[in-house]
């Protein structure tokens, strides 16, 4: 009986400490999701997951894992109460890759604008949308309704000063001054000084006067 017994609180206390490493070791976690998990990864979510709001520009080149490493520090946000509504803009050719690694990650995105209603208030979700869709007027006004925790700009190289995606993403930060704010980009520098000081200046919700004194 007594070995029956510490059995059952051994099993117990493992379970625990595993659900633990699986909760707070981005390593963990990434292999409960079926990733591999690389230390530049762990490294990166450790130094963003104590910022808040966090507030990063990501620029790995291609293949690091820019989005599995955002999605590493979503998935830990909403786990832990941190966040509750997620928006992630993405350009056309990559929304499903997004919508697949989401999943992988146990998340459950919505990628139909349509389905951004009033009743998602209060609930835990991930909204991930094609830019050139929500920056037309009436999306816009949608987006602009809600108070987003995070929002995410992916390839935010692609933006473009003065443009409608510029300004879609400006009005989000504007409008959401305490979101965590994630732009990715393996070209985030393309030579343009104006450009690039633009993006960073979203990136802290300044004046870009004031970015190029820093």
């Amino acid at each position: 009986m007594m070995s029956t017994t510490v059995s059952k609180g051994s099993e117990i206390i493992f379970n625990h400490v595993l659900k633990n490493l699986i909760e707070e070791n981005p390593l963990f976690m990434l292999k409960s999701c079926g990733y591999e998990g690389y230390i530049h990864q762990a490294e990166l979510f450790y130094k963003l997951a104590v910022r808040h709001p966090i507030r990063a520009l990501i620029a790995d080149e291609i293949g690091l894992g820019k989005t599995i490493e955002t999605l590493l520090l979503i998935k830990w946000g909403l786990s832990k109460g941190k966040f509750s509504r997620v928006l992630i803009l993405v350009p056309r050719g990559i929304l499903m890759q997004w919508k697949m690694e989401a999943k992988n990650m146990k998340l459950n995105p919505i990628i139909d604008i349509d389905q951004l209603k009033p009743e998602s208030d209060g609930s835990k979700r991930i909204f991930i949308f094609k830019i050139d869709t929500v920056k037309q007027e009436e999306n816009k006004e949608k987006l602009l309704k809600y108070k987003w925790d995070v929002i995410v700009v992916d390839e935010v190289h692609k933006l473009g000063l003065n443009t409608d995606r510029y300004k879609l993403v400006k009005e989000l930060v504007e409008k959401n001054p305490n979101a965590s704010l994630i732009f990715l980009s393996a070209t985030p520098h393309r030579g343009k000084e104006d450009h690039y000081v633009g993006l960073l200046s979203l990136l802290a919700n300044l004046n870009e006067k004031n970015v190029k004194k820093l």
